[in-house]
């Protein structure tokens, strides 16, 4: 909520809550990819699917 509904900046959610700007990096990572998988969105980190892959 911070981040993105305030707006604030990663360096201040830290300091917020306390703990290292890489870890707030690291959740919001981990429920950005929990929403899309909730929400079946498609990963957006592969590349589009091309015919005949996966046989």
């Amino acid at each position: 909520m911070l981040r993105y509904i305030l707006d604030c900046p990663t360096t201040k959610v830290a300091w917020y809550v306390g703990i290292d700007q890489r870890t707030v990096g690291h959740h919001l990572n981990r429920d950005k990819e929990c929403l899309r998988i909730k929400l079946d969105l498609p990963d957006e980190r592969k590349g589009p699917q091309q015919k005949g892959e996966g046989m």
